[in-house]
């Protein structure tokens, strides 16, 4: 017993320069390292280092907003053929012409829309009438960014131009098979006067939104009008007035394909945001 207990009693002086090198050499604890206190300076860094991972991580529609989300492409056509009057009410594209040598005469029909040339019926001072339905830009999009119409023509003289005029709200519920260069529906007259007057009188408005200058050639010939336009047109509830074309001179002539030529007729192309069901 006795030497049990002198094997475990050290001198001083041997335990404490043990104890110096095992303080020495010890390693801090995992809870001693828990226990330290970060500086105020190294907890802000951490925090913007958090901040702008977080950021990056998320989506870029967050950050770019609904502008820059791809747009989606549409086109609104005919599918070309001859219509009674009740089918052709409901088609994607209506159009007509009108015309002052037949006052009375609904002259919708013709796989042409012929303004000028050699025809003798005062065609120069004809107009066009053309509408697309919006429908299924209205299902689709939620605003629409870029606009443009094309026209095929089948001939063209002495290099024709046409004037481009929104039809106004008055006289949005013209008729593809009842207008003429009287009335825009049955005994219900142009609110501008006979063939809906000159810009600006009622029927459409004073400024055109773009020119059609067709070749002889007969490529299509692409306009491009304000997207704002067509947006307005989304809002009207029911028929939106659609355009009027009219030759922007006196000599010439141009016979475009009506919506009865089918993918030659006239087409509405257009860019926009797509709704949130289309995403």
């Amino acid at each position: 017993m006795q030497a049990s207990r002198t094997m475990l009693v050290e001198p001083h002086s041997l335990s404490s320069a043990r104890r110096r090198h095992a303080d020495q050499n010890r390693k801090p604890s995992p809870a001693r390292k828990a226990l330290v206190v970060p500086s105020s300076a190294s907890m802000t860094f951490v925090y913007r280092v958090s901040i702008a991972l977080f950021m990056c991580l998320l989506p870029a529609t967050h950050l770019q907003g609904d502008e820059e989300n791809s747009p989606v492409s549409l086109t609104i056509v005919s599918s070309g053929k001859d219509y009674t009057n009740a089918e052709q009410s409901a088609l994607a594209v209506q159009d007509l012409v009108i015309s002052p040598g037949d006052p009375d005469t609904n002259l919708n029909g013709p796989r042409l829309l012929s303004l000028g040339g050699e025809l003798q019926h005062r065609m120069h001072y004809g107009r066009i009438l053309l509408r697309f339905d919006l429908t299924s830009i209205r299902e689709r999009l939620k605003k629409v960014t870029s606009a443009r119409i094309i026209l095929t023509p089948s001939w063209a003289r002495m290099s024709p131009s046409l004037r481009i005029f929104p039809v106004t709200e008055a006289d949005k519920d013209w008729s593809p098979f009842e207008a003429t260069w009287k009335e825009k529906t049955d005994k219900t007259p142009w609110t501008g006067g006979d063939g809906g007057g000159e810009p600006g009188d009622g029927t459409y408005r004073k400024t055109p939104v773009a020119t059609a200058e067709p070749d002889k050639d007969g490529r299509a010939v692409s306009c491009d009008i304000p997207p704002s336009l067509v947006n307005e047109w989304m809002s009207i509830s029911g028929r939106n007035p659609g355009l009027l074309l009219q030759m922007n001179q006196q000599q010439g002539g141009v016979g475009i394909y009506a919506a009865e030529a089918g993918k030659k007729g006239p087409r509405l192309e257009v860019k926009g945001l797509p709704t949130d069901a289309e995403q």
